[in-house]
């Protein structure tokens, strides 16, 4: 089950609880609003849901989706007690479009700035040892073709948790652009160092907003990434070719957007955008 899935399915589960018990109201003006936890789910799902949506079938409007995902974070705040994964998907894509809105987030959260950073850094750790071995996996040679079998040729609902193999191919570009651009902040164990005199930082938010906007460009470019090696893997079984295309396209927009913020990521999706386009040509 994907992960937008299980959080969709919690957060349902949750409602009904919210619906059993009594309603507790949770706005100060809630005589106005009326709205109790079961609205309030509700909306928060809603939003969840049209963000997925929009996510993935066209390249999200800047501040519109920026400001969804803060209502959306607003509206799950009283079910959450501590910044979660949950919170870090929420955050991710907006950060890549408007690092500053962490500051926002941050109050929502009532957390430091940094706790948020490192739940980011968390996720990028779980990519980075998935999108070796996937990398590993759809490599061109022929010893490592045979690892394709792997990806469960009649299976296309891949899923991270599947993948326990790690390799340092595409973990070294997202640990060198964290480690070795903007001063260096975060070490190889993804903790965060304290900033030096040497850094010549005039302003530390500056800083991790720049760590932040380099981190959440990695982990989206590794998303889209991901899903390019399901759709290689359609192709080459001769389905869903059409879809694959599209997908390709919309692929292409985001590696045109994001240019230069990762080289390594960007060439290993250019390069798989031209063996789907490929493979479609010739069958």
């Amino acid at each position: 089950m994907l992960w937008w899935q299980w959080t969709t399915t919690m957060l349902f589960v949750l409602g009904y609880l919210a619906k059993k018990s009594k309603p507790r109201k949770i706005y100060p003006n809630s005589k106005k609003t009326g709205k109790n936890d079961w609205t309030v789910l509700w909306e928060a799902v809603t939003v969840a849901a049209r963000l997925h949506k929009g996510r993935f079938h066209s390249f999200p409007i800047r501040q519109p989706y920026l400001q969804k995902v803060i209502r959306c974070c607003e509206l799950l705040r009283r079910y959450i007690e501590d910044p979660t994964v949950l919170s870090a998907y929420l955050l991710r894509d907006a950060l890549i479009f408007q690092p500053t809105a962490i500051y926002s987030l941050s109050d929502i959260f009532e957390t430091e700035l940094l706790q948020l950073v490192q739940i980011l850094m968390e996720e990028k750790s779980t990519l980075n040892s998935c999108l070796g071995s996937l990398s590993r996996q759809h490599s061109g040679s022929t010893e490592r073709k045979v690892n394709d079998n792997a990806l469960s040729r009649s299976n296309s609902n891949l899923s991270f948790s599947s993948l326990h193999h790690y390799s340092t191919s595409l973990a070294c570009a997202l640990d060198n652009s964290l480690n070795h651009s903007f001063g260096g902040i975060y070490t190889r164990e993804d903790e965060l160092d304290n900033f030096s005199s040497e850094d010549d930082i005039s302003s530390p938010h500056k800083q991790i907003e720049k760590e932040i906007s380099v981190l959440s460009k990695c982990i989206f470019l590794s998303e889209v990434l991901f899903h390019l090696l399901e759709w290689k893997q359609l192709v080459e079984d001769g389905l869903m070719f059409q879809n694959s295309i599209r997908y390709c396209e919309y692929a292409r927009e985001v590696v045109g957007f994001m240019r230069g913020s990762n080289v390594q990521l960007e060439e290993e999706i250019d390069q798989l955008i031209e063996h789907i386009e490929n493979r479609g040509t010739n069958s």
